[in-house]
């Protein structure tokens, strides 16, 4: 279909036409928050891999969206998650699952209505070692749920303060 230029404005913040996995936002993170270099995903505990490939990501670009994903995580959709020991940068969303046409209250819907909620993270901010995304159905606790993993994960000292 058509492309209009407003479209591009609603798809730079995660709305509009998206359509992905949850690997394949794990994937797209991955890149950015290493600076392009594309390791193999798994979920398995072990697996050869092939040689790393690098993908050109502009530097300056890729520093200013990080910090924003630090600033949301301080003060905007994540400040919820609350104050850690280590650094985090993170971006939380939701995934309409019904259209409303009436003023139909959202805490009145029943659960199957409700929309989806997403959360990506990585952790240190800077120099990544930790990446999470989350997906719950129909309530919002994708954020909750990828705090008590990164905690889990300060806990058992994968990740260095601050």
């Amino acid at each position: 279909k058509n492309w209009y230029s407003g479209q591009t404005i609603i798809t730079g913040i995660g709305q509009g036409d998206i359509l992905c996995s949850p690997i394949q936002l794990a994937r797209s993170t991955m890149l950015l928050a290493n600076g392009g270099n594309d390791h193999p995903l798994h979920v398995i505990k072990s697996a050869k891999t092939n040689p790393v490939e690098k993908i050109f990501i502009d530097e300056q670009s890729r520093k200013l969206i990080i910090n924003a994903m630090e600033q949301v995580m301080e003060d905007g959709t994540g400040q919820s998650f609350g104050k850690t020991p280590y650094s985090i940068a993170g971006k939380t969303g939701s995934a309409q699952v019904s259209k409303f046409e009436d003023s139909t209250s959202y805490k009145s819907l029943p659960r199957h209505m409700k929309d989806h909620h997403l959360f990506i993270g990585f952790s240190p901010a800077k120099d990544p070692d930790v990446l999470v995304v989350v997906v719950v159905e129909h309530q919002h606790t994708a954020l909750k749920i990828a705090k008590d993993i990164f905690d889990w994960c300060w806990n058992n000292h994968m990740l260095p303060p601050k």
